[in-house]
């Protein structure tokens, strides 16, 4: 995984460039001035395919981690950054399901809904679920779509009312 960090008079939140910022979709690159990808380190990089989201203030990765060569599985985790280094990836435990593949996950501005695609049961394909911040943990997710296909890349509006 790698990061890039824009130049944009955007909010924050906008700035960091793990997935698909609004300066980007407003028009790939229109107003913007993109850094070169930065390594997150081994605290985070891995042999498996990651991919994430950051909370509003650039504290907090979360991401998923699917290992080759199948890539079928996926789990939930957050790195903290502390100053230009990311921590220890750490797994979001209760929030996983350990039979299913979990993924693409969004952090809402606020830093309480999580939101992602998964397989667990209960899902048609692969449905958005979401878990909300509970105080000491993650509250059980709840499927919020069903398509009856592949629900994937789930990015919450900064006012959290579009998905």
């Amino acid at each position: 995984m790698a990061l890039s960090t824009s130049s944009s008079s955007a909010p924050a939140r906008s700035r960091v460039n793990v997935r698909a910022p609004p300066c980007v979709s407003a028009g790939w690159g229109v107003g913007c001035t993109w850094s070169p990808p930065e390594n997150l380190g081994a605290g985070v990089n891995t042999s498996s395919w990651e991919w994430g989201s950051t909370s509003s203030d650039g504290r907090y990765l979360y991401f998923s981690r699917h290992t080759p060569p199948t890539y079928a599985d996926g789990e939930l985790f957050r790195s903290e950054r502390t100053g230009a280094t990311w921590g220890t990836a750490a797994n979001l435990g209760s929030i996983n399901d350990p039979t299913a593949w979990d993924g693409i996950p969004s952090i809402s501005v606020d830093g309480t809904t999580l939101t992602f695609s998964s397989n667990r049961s209960g899902s048609t394909i692969t449905d958005i679920w979401q878990s909300v911040w509970a105080g000491t943990d993650w509250a059980t997710p709840v499927r919020i779509i069903s398509a009856g296909q592949h629900d994937h890349w789930p990015w919450l509006s900064p006012d959290g009312n579009r998905l």
